[in-house]
């Protein structure tokens, strides 16, 4: 494991503000920093570090998230040491908000089961951890890239501000009434969507990589023993199209299957 000797020891992300423009902003040895956004990890820090290891992180670079950070996977507490060694940022995914709406607080009554899924971390998250999840926003607009971040998707033609946060922790598809659903389909809610900003987005590791026009889901399966995936992005460059995205997509294969795709969402 090499995370130790990669730079940026900056604190995990605690807010909802805009990062700040990346153009013109140098990394190590002068090198222009990139952008690298990683899809859903669920707890798979092994991965996450050789990811990071594949596409030679760098000091400079900025890490971002898609949400789902630890639930699943064997090693939650592993993907947050390795998320605030690179300074990384995430938004809230659904997994995520599950997992804040059972955080012990004072006054309120202890839950009677954590769920299966979130088992492995609850009771080893401490104070600062639990902050993490609380802070979490459910977007985050990257201007220099023409882009934004959200965990599952959006609404077309509903500006983000009017979108309902169980959309863009939960959306997967449209129902034969138009209504947003959660339940996979073949045609993603992507795949109507024809705007800007270009949405970089997760949650549908049924439908592994996602390349339209607008958008690029980067939820290969990782924690079901399939990939994970991140998409790198030079300082002020937008998404490519569609045909030469592949360029700066990348993965590395997963370790094992960790958990069952058909055991829920």
């Amino acid at each position: 494991m090499r995370s130790a000797q990669r730079a940026g020891q900056s604190e995990f992300f605690k807010g909802a503000a805009v990062p700040r423009p990346l153009c013109g902003d140098y990394g190590a040895a002068g090198v222009m920093s990139r952008t690298i956004i990683i899809g859903d990890l669920h707890g798979c820090a092994a991965e996450l570090d050789a990811l990071l290891e594949r596409i030679a992180h760098a000091a400079g670079d900025r890490v971002y998230c898609v949400g789902d950070l630890v639930a699943r996977g064997p090693d939650g507490m592993g993907v947050l040491r390795i998320l605030r060694q690179v300074g990384a940022r995430s938004v809230l995914g659904n997994h995520d908000a599950k997992l804040r709406a059972i955080r012990p607080r004072k006054g309120k009554k202890p839950v009677d089961k954590v769920p299966n899924a979130l088992a492995g971390v609850y009771d080893k998250l401490k104070s600062e951890d639990w902050d993490l999840f609380d802070a979490l926003p459910l977007y985050l607009d990257l201007p220099e890239h023409e882009l934004r971040i959200v965990h599952a998707g959006v609404v077309p033609k509903v500006p983000i501000d009017e979108q309902d946060p169980w959309v863009l922790t939960n959306l997967r598809s449209f129902d034969e009434a138009g209504k947003p659903s959660s339940k996979w389909n073949e045609v993603t809610w992507a795949a109507t969507y024809h705007e800007r900003p270009h949405i970089v987005f997760g949650h549908d590791a049924r439908s592994r990589l996602q390349i339209h026009e607008c958008a690029t889901g980067i939820d290969t399966g990782c924690v079901y023993g399939a990939e994970l995936t991140a998409l790198v992005l030079p300082a002020a460059t937008p998404a490519p199209s569609r045909a030469e995205r592949r360029d700066v997509l990348f993965s590395v294969p997963a370790r094992a299957a960790y958990a069952d795709l058909n055991a829920g969402s």
